[in-house]
């Protein structure tokens, strides 16, 4: 039809795109560099930091990152997820492990004992991964503005697809290649690999 006489004008747009992804995804290698530096972070490979990243790793915790992880948060690369920034935080005695191949956009990751993310996992646009309260369950130790004093550790097995908006919390153990549904709300569950877990609270509703 009269489609044809659009196809030049959107080739260019697309060779223009291709050219500015690839442009960001060499920065974001460069940024992955200097921000591990910085942070004292460790890593086994390069991997990449797109768009608004946000470290936050205190002398007593630590990040372990390995080969090719990406972690975005820009519109172009991934239009989900991308209003807020990626947060990698680590609390005094954290830990943050995230195994090779894994990608996450606007996650936002916070330990104060260790979450631990196999390897190949997806983590979509906008979840939340806390292994703690952030403040006491006690009125009164709230009042006094006491944190969690009992965070417990999440574990995430390898290949494991995690939907946008889905919430994991403490004592939470994923098997290998499970999947969590989008806006699932997951708390202290031991779920087997090769689940389907969805809903709040999230069931485990197919193996």
């Amino acid at each position: 039809m009269n489609g044809g006489k659009y196809d030049f004008p959107r080739k260019l747009l697309c060779g223009y795109d291709f050219i500015i992804r690839s442009l960001i995804s060499f920065w974001g290698r460069l940024r992955f560099l200097w921000l591990c530096s910085i942070w004292g972070i460790e890593y086994t490979g390069c991997g990449r930091f797109i768009g608004t990243v946000v470290l936050r790793n205190t002398r007593r915790g630590k990040i372990r990152l390995g080969r090719d992880v990406v972690a975005q948060a820009n519109f172009r690369m991934n239009p989900i997820g991308p209003v807020c920034p990626c947060l990698l935080d680590v609390r005094p005695g954290g830990e943050i492990e995230i195994g090779d191949g894994t990608g996450m956009t606007s996650v936002i990751i916070s330990s104060g004992r260790k979450v631990a993310i196999g390897r190949c996992c997806k983590i979509g646009g906008g979840a939340k991964i806390f292994d703690h309260n952030y403040h006491a369950m006690n009125a009164v130790a709230r009042r006094e503005k006491c944190g969690d004093t009992k965070p417990r550790e999440i574990i995430i097995g390898d290949d494991v697809f995690i939907g946008t908006n889905a919430i994991i919390l403490k004592g939470t153990k994923i098997g290998d290649r499970s999947v969590i549904a989008a806006g699932s709300v997951v708390f202290g569950l031991d779920i087997p690999p090769d689940s389907l877990v969805r809903g709040n609270p999230a069931e485990i509703t197919k193996r």
